[in-house]
């Protein structure tokens, strides 16, 4: 069984949009002779375009282990051996006062045991580029943990419960 998930659709949707408005307009900035302001268009263009490329990525997950795919061309993949933790992570690190307001929950891969230090470091810096990811579901997170044989570790992520 052959289970598939897109990075982040609502984020995919909000960047492509984006793109779709801002491409257009640097073109027809540079057609009425405006070459810096269709120069500025095109860069913010192509920054919504990789990220939204990005989020419109799949994982697939199977017994055999997750695999990467950007728009259908295979990126790489690891087997559940190579992969020494699965975690669930929320992206928002400064919710000391309200521990429920934990931002967006992700699940990653990773090759490597983090510590606690490397998973705050990790929501610092997010989205990682090392790592393979998949914005939280409870179904997403249910197939997972039906092919992952360890516990899946959590860092920030307020009352959820599974």
């Amino acid at each position: 069984m052959k289970n598939q998930y897109q990075v982040h659709t609502t984020k995919f949707i909000i960047y492509s949009i984006l793109l779709l408005t801002f491409l257009p307009l640097g073109i027809y900035l540079f057609i009425l002779g405006y070459p810096i302001h269709g120069a500025i268009s095109t860069i913010i263009s192509l920054y919504y375009g990789i990220h939204g490329f990005k989020n419109g990525a799949t994982i697939q997950v199977n017994e055999s282990g997750i695999k990467y795919c950007l728009f259908g061309l295979y990126r790489t993949s690891l087997s559940w051996s190579q992969i020494s933790e699965v975690g669930l992570v929320g992206i928002n690190p400064f919710n000391k006062r309200k521990p429920e307001k934990t931002g967006a929950l992700y699940i990653y891969f990773s090759k490597e045991k983090l510590c606690e230090e490397d998973r705050f470091n990790l929501i610092l810096k997010w989205p990682p580029y090392k790592l393979m990811y998949v914005s939280h579901t409870p179904e997403r997170l249910e197939v997972i943990q039906a092919y992952w044989s360890n516990t899946i570790e959590t860092y920030n992520i307020g009352n959820l419960m599974f």
